[in-house]
């Protein structure tokens, strides 16, 4: 995180280098995004929708009847 002063210090230096700050920042979320979207995509999956097993699932799911 930047403080003020880093940020005031950007800002003189003009748009330029202000973009390129919000550019390294939006890559960053970019990532971020992928990331939970990868672990989302992962926590989603039990043995009926993959090659997990069922003891895999854990005990808060219930059975299929």
């Amino acid at each position: 995180m930047l403080t003020h002063e880093q940020f005031q210090t950007i800002y003189d230096q003009g748009p330029d280098a202000v973009f390129l700050v919000l550019s390294a920042v939006q890559e960053q979320i970019n990532a971020l995004q992928a990331e939970v979207a990868a672990l989302r995509e992962r926590m989603d999956k039990d043995s009926h929708n993959s090659h997990k097993p069922p003891s895999s699932d854990g005990l808060s799911k219930k059975p299929v009847s």
